[in-house]
């Protein structure tokens, strides 16, 4: 079933609603055959997926309003200004394709990601982002360094999967899994 395409828009307006044709939505709402969905593209925090918002109305407009605000706050949250002065402190991030993953670090990881897409041979299946350290992400190198491919990259593999999983459930302890 082929997915219905995004309204398009004519501008993006300060408080997170788009103008279309003399109307204004809110960022990522869509209509179609009287329900309201919420659709962000690109990479999302957690928590923030799309999602049906019931039949079409003022309420469901609302809806798509606060989840709105709530994912430009989590990512600013994330992607705010580096606080840490020496920029070992900040973010791994794992950037998965059908393939393979990239296992990097960075003080903006959100940021990164949306830089990395562009390139992307493959489409992204997952971002998981933990906090850690520059030396966690060597330490994370050296264990996957057998499924590595080239530079960052690596064949995506059961144990790396497992790794992956574990990570986003919280289960990486600065180093190791």
């Amino acid at each position: 079933m082929a997915r219905a395409r995004p309204m398009l828009v004519t501008e993006i307006l300060g408080d997170g609603t788009l103008a279309d044709a003399g109307r204004h939505l809110p960022r990522y709402y869509s209509e179609r055959n009287g329900r309201a969905y919420w659709e962000p593209r690109g990479v999302i925090p957690a928590g923030f997926e799309s999602r049906p918002l019931g039949p079409a109305s003022d309420q469901a407009k609302s809806r798509a309003v606060e989840l709105y605000e709530g994912m430009r706050n989590a990512r600013k949250e994330i992607d705010g200004p580096v606080l840490t002065p020496s920029r070992r402190q900040g973010y791994l991030y794992f950037l998965m394709t059908a393939r393979f993953v990239k296992i990097g670090f960075s003080t903006q990881p959100f940021g990164r990601a949306s830089a990395l897409k562009t390139g992307l041979a493959d489409e992204m299946t997952a971002f998981v982002i933990i906090k850690g350290k520059r030396s966690d992400e060597r330490r994370l190198h050296d264990e996957f360094a057998g499924a590595r491919v080239r530079g960052e990259w690596f064949a995506l593999n059961s144990k790396l999967r497992d790794a992956i999983a574990r990570a986003a459930a919280g289960q990486f302890s600065g180093g190791g899994f």
